[in-house]
This record gives structure tokens, sequence and C-alpha cells, in this order.
């Protein structure tokens, strides 16, 4: 004869309080008084019951799959701190799993009452059948009116985000804003830590950007709090309208212009894009410290076509040196085996050779790829029309999609389902168009904008002028090739 215990909460909050100990403390008293030790305890974090995930994928379908293969078995005791630890579902739902337990034998033991369930006892069969039902079905009803009020409570917040009124709380309102004399507004100090994390991921990863703005930062950032921000982008001014599905939140909409913006559209974008591509796009090899490397993955060898690699070493007299080496040299043992260039020579012949080009501009064209790129030379006429007809599309998208919540509006609950399906389909649409606006936005962006050759070496003697310039020719497939 055993016994294990089950724990049960549905939210972070109770996970602080007090709920993990207020179901575990009893159970030595259990102990006590059967003289039975609790071997095992299983504990749902955070997973509600009101639906029964707990018993279709949380830890108490392990306890139900021992039951069925007799591991728990008759005799045994299965302790709780109520009925409603393992359900909180329709009262014919709660029933059917207790009494499948309890006919396998297995005594249910619940410690907030310190009453004992069990079908040995026959005289009181009618006793636990009505106990079960009240509990249960007072439990259901709580979790039903809880829902009810959650619901009520978004669709009201979404309400007065679409009017542009303010229902945030200090528990909710967004880190870099503040509610005051009921408006939003930037919250300065912290608004700066988001829009150097939103700089910085343009040309690096998110643990990266967080070392370094934990350096000086109010905050201690985490990943959590960057993937957070760019989901629901509260940062560029919206508000994300979510509703349930199935007791998950389900993402509806964005509503624009409800926060001030910490950030513009399209450096969001922009940051969010150099994410994405980060993420398809593996690429490897030591960070040079101060990111001095601003060839990586963009220089080659002549002689085999290998990458060059950046080293770092120390001279005879002990003052270290950067250096570039082949690597089929270095890596491989196969040959290029004079090729070693110092780190110093190959920027000193990049610098001389754009200034070379730069002092003849007026004579180069589009054939001569990397100063071209470089100039940002006149906006072509093709991405004139294409950024245009995007923007005509998305302004009649928007205009249908406003008549739309019109006629919704006029004919209130009376309105057919269709036209909110409609505004839906639209909706997507016009999110997609303004993410491909952006991406033209962020293209024309991404130059460097040199027009002179001290602007070039501004950007080499500066780490974030390198890391600018190492993003630009990675993003351009840029190669130097060094012989």
């Amino acid at each position: 004869m055993k016994a294990i215990a089950y724990v049960r909460y549905s939210s972070a909050v109770q996970a602080e309080g007090d709920s993990v100990d207020r179901q575990t403390s009893p159970l030595e008293g259990f102990e006590n008084r059967f003289k039975v030790k609790v071997e095992e305890i299983y504990t749902d974090e955070g997973v509600s019951s009101y639906r029964g995930d707990n018993i279709k994928r949380g830890k108490f379908s392990e306890i139900l799959a021992k039951i069925d293969s007799d591991e728990i078995s008759k005799g045994d005791f299965l302790v709780i701190e109520s009925i409603d630890r393992v359900s909180r579902q329709a009262l014919n739902k709660t029933a059917t799993t207790l009494y499948g337990i309890l006919e396998k034998g297995i005594n249910i033991y619940t410690t907030n009452d310190e009453r004992l369930y069990s079908l040995d006892d026959k005289s009181k069969d009618l006793e636990n059948y009505l106990m079960i039902g009240l509990i249960a079905k007072r439990a259901n009803e709580e979790s039903e009116t809880k829902s009810k009020r959650r619901r009520s409570a978004w669709n009201k917040a979404k309400e007065l985000a679409e009017e542009g009124k303010v229902f945030s709380t200090s528990n909710n309102t967004p880190y870099g804003l503040k509610v005051e004399n009921g408006k939003f507004e930037i919250v300065e100090e912290e608004a700066k830590e988001i829009r150097f994390i939103i700089e910085n991921l343009k040309y690096e990863g998110v643990s990266a950007t967080i070392r370094k703005v934990n350096e000086w930062s109010k905050r201690k950032w985490q990943s959590k709090h960057v993937g957070h921000f760019m989901k629901n982008q509260y940062i560029r001014g919206v508000y994300r309208a979510q509703r349930r599905e199935e007791g998950k939140k389900v993402h509806e909409r964005y509503i624009e212009n409800y926060y001030p913006a910490i950030v513009s559209e399209t450096s969001f974008f922009e940051a969010r894009e150099a994410m994405k591509k980060r993420e398809t796009k593996k690429e490897y090899g030591n960070k040079a410290k101060g990111h001095l490397n601003i060839f990586k993955h963009c220089i080659k060898c002549a002689d085999c076509g290998s990458t060059m690699i950046f080293m770092k070493n120390k001279n005879p007299r002990g003052v270290w040196y950067s250096y570039y080496a082949c690597e089929s040299r270095k890596e491989k043992k196969t040959g290029c085996e004079d090729q070693f260039l110092r780190a110093e020579y190959v920027i000193a012949l990049f610098l001389s050779e754009l200034e070379i080009r730069l002092e003849h501009k007026d004579d180069i064209d589009e054939k001569d790829k990397l100063i071209y790129e470089i100039m940002r030379p006149e906006e072509k006429q093709e991405d004139k029309k294409l950024f245009n007809d995007k923007n005509n599309e998305l302004q009649k998208r928007k205009a249908e999609l406003k008549n739309l919540e019109n006629t919704a509006d006029e004919l209130a609950e009376n309105a057919p389902t269709y036209i909110f399906k409609k505004m839906s389909k639209l909706e997507n649409e016009v999110e997609k168009l303004k993410t491909e606006l952006n991406k033209i936005e962020i293209k024309k962006l991404e130059s460097l904008n040199i027009y002179s050759f001290e602007e070039l070496k501004e950007l080499v003697y500066t780490e974030n002028g390198r890391l600018k310039l190492n993003r630009f020719l990675k993003d351009r497939n840029i190669k130097l090739v060094i012989s």
C-alpha cells in the first residue's frame, strides 16, 4: 500500500503565492493518520482543470496511465487538496473521472476537509456521490463565472482601445510607458533602453544585445522581454487585441495608434527582418572583440576560394596583432601555404581602393557593385512604382475595412457573420501590405549613405560603424577576394 499526491495551480501568480505550500503542507498529517508514506508528488504547473487540460496532457494524465497499468493499484491512496484540483469540468465529466479511480479500488483523500472517498464502505455511497457532485458543481460554476468575467473584460478592453481610451493599470502598463492624467506617456529613461535594443538587433542577436544593454540599463533584460515586445509590438504604438479559443489566447488584430510610439515602424520592422535573417541563415565563426573583423563571412582567398579566417596572436615583444589566414591552410592543412595577411593591411587596401573610387564617383555605373551600393544612387523608377502601387492598395483596403466597421456598428447585434469574416480577412491583408511596404523602406535605408572618404573612415574606426559595414557587406553578398 502506498500513496501519491497531486498538486495543481493554474497561474504564475498562484505559483509565487502560497498555493503549492498550502497543498503540500497537510501531507504530513495524512501520513500520520493512515501510516502510509507519500512516495511521489505530481505537480501540474500553470495548468487549468476547467477544460480538462491536466487530464488530457498534464501530470494527472500520467497518474491515470499508472492506474490503468496497475502501477497504482487497489488499496493505494491518491491525496489531493480538494476535488477541484483534479477537475473543474462539468459535473458528469468530473464524476466520471473520479469514480473511474474509485472503481479501481483506489482511495481518494482530500486534505482541506480531511475526507476519505472509498467504495469499500457501502454505507457512504450516497454521501460520497452527493459530496463529489456538490463540490464539482460549485467548482465548475465558479470557473464558468470567472471565464465570462474574463471574456467581458477582454471585450471591454478592446472596445476602449478602438476608441483610443486608456484601460491599462500600473500592473499591465508596458515597460517604457506610464499613465498620466488618463493618457499614456513615454518614460524616456526606459524608452532609451528599448531604442538601443531595437537598433542593436539590426546588427547582433538577442543575447549579445541583452549583454550590452544590461551594462547600464535600469531593468535587467532577458530574452523573454525582447520576445514580448517583438510579438505584441506595443513599442511601435499598437495594441494587440486577442481572444480566447479553447482556453488559449489567439491573436485577433493590431489596433493602431493606441500607445505613443517608442520606436518608428521602420526601425521596428528593420530589426525584425534582421532577426529573421539570422534565424534562417546560420553563420559560424568566432566574434572578434570590438567587432574588429568587418569582413566576417565576406573575405575569400583568391587562390583556392576558401574563407579567410580572422586570427589574433602575439609577436615576440608581447604585442597583439590581427591577421587573416586561408581556411584551407589553417584548418585543412592543404595548399595556400603563404596566405597570411595582416588585418590592417587588408583594411588599408579596402580603404585605398574605395578612396580612389569615391574621388571618381561620377564616372561609376551599376556594374561597379560595391561603390554603387555604398553611394546609394537615386531610387530606381521600378522601386518607386512598386512602393506606390503597394501603398495605393493599402489605402484601398483600409477604406474597405473602415466601411465594414461602420456597417457593423450601425447593425450592432444584427450584423451578419459574413461581415466580421470579411473584416478579419481585410485586417490580415492590411497587415501583410504594411509589412511589404516596410520591407521596401528597409531596403532603401540599408545603404550606408557614404559620400566621402572621411565618412567611410568614421565607420571603420568605431565599433557600431564596423557592425554596420559587416552587415552591409553580408546583406549585399559582397565578397572581398584577397591574393
